[in-house]
């Protein structure tokens, strides 16, 4: 069960109802606002909740995501353009300028800013990338092991939005299209991190420590920098 919170300052908070939690909390996602309450949480001590930690749950507020005609993307080994066109109302047109630049383009008059656009926009952005990734992520993450000396039995791209990357037990390895969205340091983290899982299917001290090797020493600078990352789409 869900229900929603206007606020002056934070918008409209989803709030949703969870039973057999004693704990209220928030936590930011695509700029909005989402609250668990235990059943039963009146609405003054969920206003109260909400006042008393304001100032820390400003300060977690991620960067709203904007799109604007002429928009550049960078995505990984290949770039974004969003521009307009005229010749199909209502529909996202998408084609290739030259071998790494791939120009979207939405109906004349749209307002790039609209919460309608932003949610179509970053679901053909992400339908983009699943065709982009099997050409490009997959080829190096496979150079990518081989560099390491690891042997892998495949790789394979998937569409997880919070779940970037999967080790399966049969040793293959599921790299979300998503994953096309970062920088090549986090793409080499989210590609080692899961090539570590073949040994150790676990977060264990001896897993972080083969990581960290892959990495050349820098898994935990690069897990903060993936926390600090602010994402081009909706997630």
């Amino acid at each position: 069960m869900q229900f929603y919170l206007d606020d002056p300052e934070l918008g409209r908070i989803i709030v949703k109802v969870r039973h057999g939690s004693h704990t209220i909390s928030a936590r930011w996602h695509n700029d909005q606002l989402h609250v668990n309450v235990p059943n039963g949480t009146p609405t003054a001590m969920l206003r109260q909740f909400i006042d008393t930690h304001r100032s820390n749950i400003v300060k977690h507020r991620s960067p709203a995501v904007s799109f604007h005609e002429g928009q550049v993307i960078e995505c990984f080994h290949c770039t974004v353009t969003l521009g307009v066109q005229s010749v199909k109302p209502g529909y996202i047109m998408l084609k290739h300028d030259g071998e790494s630049n791939i120009i979207v383009s939405l109906p004349t008059g749209t307002d790039f800013d609209s919460a309608f656009a932003k949610q179509n926009l970053s679901r053909a952005l992400q339908q983009v990338m699943s065709k982009e990734a099997v050409k490009r992520l997959i080829p190096y993450a496979m150079q990518l092991a081989q560099r390491l000396g690891v042997s892998v039995k495949g790789f394979e791209i998937g569409r997880g939005k919070q779940k970037l990357g999967h080790c399966t037990s049969k040793g293959i390895i599921q790299l979300s299209r998503n994953v096309m969205f970062l920088t090549p340091e986090l793409v080499d983290l989210i590609i080692c991190h899961e090539l570590a899982h073949l040994q150790h299917m676990n977060h264990s001290a001896a897993f972080h420590a083969l990581c960290n090797t892959y990495l050349g020493g820098r898994e935990k600078e690069l897990e903060a920098k993936l926390k600090r990352f602010q994402w081009p789409i909706l997630q």
